[in-house]
């Protein structure tokens, strides 16, 4: 079980570096001077490509998928903000509300809740 979760994890990985390179190829290169990406910007390019990937296993509803991809993120950066949210939200539309609910009352304990983290926190506390 531990391959094919290394497996899926570095699967996403290599779409994310494919999805940075191609950036870098065709939206960089139109305003590059010679100049490379700063690591800023390489993290932003990285960053957009994990929400986009995420986007499309919560549209599949591969939930067990996504709930991997973004605690593998959260392993090498527990401050992700967004990392968080997603994966609070991946739990939220799992079903797996106790997983959920630490996650979501972090997320507003820290002033980081937006609207659909108060609205998930709300709908699980209403729950009992």
């Amino acid at each position: 079980m531990r391959s094919k979760k290394t497996l899926i994890f570095l699967s996403a990985v290599i779409v994310l570096i494919a999805m940075a390179a191609i950036y870098i190829h065709y939206f960089h290169k139109k305003k590059d001077i010679g100049v490379p990406l700063s690591p800023t910007e390489a993290a932003q390019v990285i960053q957009k490509g994990l929400e986009r990937r995420g986007g499309e296993l919560m549209k599949e509803k591969r939930f067990t998928t996504l709930i991997e991809l973004y605690k593998r993120v959260l392993e090498r950066q527990p401050d992700n903000v967004t990392a968080k949210k997603a994966l609070a939200g991946a739990y939220f539309s799992a079903g797996q509300y106790d997983k959920a609910r630490p996650l979501l009352e972090e997320l507003e304990n820290d002033g980081a809740a937006d609207d659909e983290v108060r609205r998930e926190l709300e709908f699980i506390k209403n729950l009992k």
